[in-house]
């Protein structure tokens, strides 16, 4: 399911940012556990599924290397938009709608993964109704062509 999610990601990331937010409260610094957490799950399953179809390559690894540094900028600026802001409720906030996330996109991948090898993680309807969402790129009630 390699198809454009950044409005999946960003709805989802948005949909789990209230209990981010809770989550960080009841226990700094367990978003980015969890999120640690499931890169290792994804690096795991990714080895797995890479073994299963006989496709273990450097590029592999070298994608999730990207991922990694990618994710580690995006929560630097996060975290240095809260500082700035000195830790305002909103900056707080927009920090766990970038937890959600990328939190989303682990679980995704690692679905895929998951499912790549027979052992799939999420109910096959909610996975066809992100791949949906991703494949239209805009609401997929609306009209194509309006």
């Amino acid at each position: 399911m390699k198809k454009r999610t950044t409005p999946v990601s960003l709805l989802a990331g948005w949909t789990l940012a209230p209990v981010v937010y809770w989550w960080e409260n009841q226990r700094p610094a367990s978003a980015a556990s969890a999120l640690l957490v499931l890169l290792v799950a994804d690096a795991v399953t990714g080895l797995v599924r890479a073994w299963k179809e006989k496709n273990i390559s450097s590029a592999l690894w070298q994608n999730g290397m990207v991922k990694v540094a990618v994710y580690l900028a995006c929560l630097t600026a996060v975290h240095a938009f809260a500082r700035y802001l000195d830790g305002s409720s909103v900056a707080e906030y927009f920090e766990s709608v970038v937890y959600g996330m990328m939190l989303f996109r682990e679980l995704l991948s690692i679905h895929e993964n998951a499912a790549a090898v027979g052992l799939p993680l999420l109910p096959s309807g909610i996975i066809e109704k992100f791949a949906g969402y991703a494949v239209h790129r805009t609401h997929p009630r609306k009209p194509q062509g309006l």
